[in-house]
This record gives C-alpha cells, structure tokens and sequence, in this order.
C-alpha cells in the first residue's frame, strides 16, 4: 500500500543493529535499524534512539510490528529497501505461518527457520556446498534463500564458518578451535 511515497508494511524483526550518523560537526544522532521480513522482502527500518520511547516499546527480534514511513528504494537489489522518516511503528500480534505446499501429494510444510544455530547444526554434519544446505534446511523459497546467504556472510564474517573453494564451487565448514 503505497501512496504519496509513504509505505506501510508489517512483518516480523528478524536483526537489530545499533549505529550513528554524523549531521554536521557538531550533531550526531544514534540510530536503530531494525531488519524486517515480510511477505514481498525484507526492509531496513530507521529509528531514532531519542523518539523510541515514543513508540512505547523496544524493539526486539522476533516481535512482529506495523511500520509506516517514506521508503527509499534498494539499487539494482543489492540491498533491501529502507523506510525512514516514520509515522508509526506499532508492536502487533503475530501472524500465523502459512503453509507451502510443495506437491500435492505432500502434506503441508511450514516455512523453514533460518537462524545462525540451524545453519551451524546443518553445517555441523559435514562439509557442504550452498545446495547441499539449501537441501538440509528444507528451504523452498528464493527470499529464504537470499536471507540464508546473508547470514552465511555474516557467519564467515565472524570467523563461525570456513570458506573453501574447489574447482569453482564454495564448500561451508565449521571453524575447529
């Protein structure tokens, strides 16, 4: 629903991160950007530390809530959309997953859970390519799948994970300490 270059979406926090921003010389502001998940993507959400107590709650992942403010698109997709300058931001109950079905022969599957301890458990079993753990986590859907690379970053980023390339193709192994 977008209209007059104000959007309002709602999903599910799924990161939080704390940061500042420069003005001028002499005003710095901090910041809080949430990372939504909601049906059409994800969305990086600013807030200003001095007005959350506006809202009257503090935002936590997991909790599911109702954003409206201006969106600034991504560029070529190659990060998500964010939404500043907010109206409303609002805690909201949450939404029941919808099953997918992959084949009606099939019962209902639910949306897998991507989190940095499913992604080492899947790891944990063996060394592995991208597919191979695409395979494991049950995951079906292209967004889940974008949302599970960024975390393998973000993985191997932390010093988690070990990145080894062979004849081309990426093999994930867990760090031995």
């Amino acid at each position: 629903m977008s209209e007059s270059g104000i959007i309002s979406i709602k999903g599910q926090i799924v990161e939080v991160r704390d940061g500042e921003r420069k003005i001028s010389r002499t005003y710095t502001y901090g910041y809080r950007t949430l990372i939504i998940r909601t049906n059409q993507g994800q969305y990086s959400v600013l807030v200003n530390t001095k007005k959350i107590n506006k809202y009257g709650f503090l935002p936590k992942v997991g909790q599911w809530i109702r954003v409206e403010g201006r969106l600034s698109a991504s560029y070529g997709g190659l990060y998500e959309g964010s939404i500043d300058y907010l109206s409303k931001l609002e805690h909201i109950e949450p939404q029941k997953h919808k099953p997918i079905k992959k084949n009606k022969n099939l019962k209902n599957v639910f949306s897998p859970i991507i989190t940095d301890k499913s992604i080492l458990v899947a790891i944990y079993k063996g060394v592995c390519t991208l597919e191979a753990l695409i395979s494991r986590l049950n995951i079906n859907d292209y967004m889940d799948v974008r949302y599970m690379k960024n975390k393998l970053k973000r993985l191997v980023h932390t010093k988690h994970i070990i990145v080894e390339v062979k004849n081309g193709k990426e093999y994930y192994r867990i760090r031995n300490h």
